[in-house]
């Protein structure tokens, strides 16, 4: 978001595309030094800016000073003028400074973490918040670990949802496909039977003969459902039953 602010002239024009901000309390807005648009992974440094929309206040964080300052002011000015709000731009020089140039994504989000369930969502309403991170201990081989242990817990939540609902919806639609065509296979060759019950044809069918075959013909359909053991003799026992209703007369001569 933050790079499309930056390379859009006029980010009114952007309300559209973007998330509804009118009941919008704080955003958090990481913020990349990439000014080139055709390149998909551009930049090499990472901040965060949390906006405070309801103070006018846009506070940086930059492990790296200074880092993204003149980005993070940037997009300061494009939100502000998003929001048809005044935003104050304060640089915060005492954020945690990161020991190498590889941590700063990782800072980004350890920042975000402190900011969101320590500060904000700890203090009351009519209480002041101190924005500073002053002080603050950022260990980013323990951050990388624990955002590791985080996605590979939504990746095992991602695979158990998507085995669970094929399951759901595809094992009704079997047991209905079977039902269908199970009734169909006994349907059609007694059919005659009740709708033309004094015809050749329906005398033909009441032959003890012709049942054995319309038997032997419903259990390979049964078999080749490859139903569950007791789904198969449950069926296999109803159309056995079934058959056995039927008036059959001895085979003719």
């Amino acid at each position: 978001m933050s790079f499309m602010l930056l390379q859009t002239p006029d980010p009114r024009t952007l309300r559209e595309a973007l998330p509804d901000f009118t009941k919008t309390s704080h955003i958090f807005l990481p913020i990349n030094d990439c000014r080139n648009v055709n390149e998909a992974e551009g930049g090499t440094h990472w901040s965060l800016l949390l906006v405070s929309v309801v103070d006018g206040i846009a506070f940086h964080y930059d492990s790296l000073p200074p880092g993204n300052g003149e980005e993070a002011l940037q997009a300061t000015l494009k939100l502000s003028s998003l929001l048809n709000k005044r935003l104050r731009f304060i640089n915060l020089e005492d954020s945690p400074v990161q020991e190498n140039s590889s941590d700063c994504g990782v800072f980004v989000c350890l920042h975000m973490r402190q900011l969101l369930l320590k500060r904000l969502l700890m203090a009351n309403s009519s209480e002041k918040i101190s924005m500073s991170l002053g002080g603050m201990k950022v260990n980013a081989n323990s951050g990388r670990k624990e955002i590791v242990r985080i996605i590979e817990r939504f990746r095992k939540k991602g695979e158990r949802r998507r085995s669970y609902v094929p399951t759901f919806i595809f094992t009704p639609l079997v047991c209905v496909c079977s039902l269908l065509l199970l009734v169909t296979a006994l349907a059609l060759p007694v059919l005659p039977l009740f709708l033309f019950p004094n015809s050749d044809l329906s005398a033909r069918i009441r032959t003890r003969a012709w049942a054995d075959v319309v038997l032997a013909r419903l259990s390979s359909i049964v078999t080749a459902m490859s139903l569950p053991t007791d789904a198969h003799h449950q069926i296999k026992e109803f159309v056995l039953r079934f058959v056995g209703d039927i008036n059959w007369q001895p085979n003719a001569s």
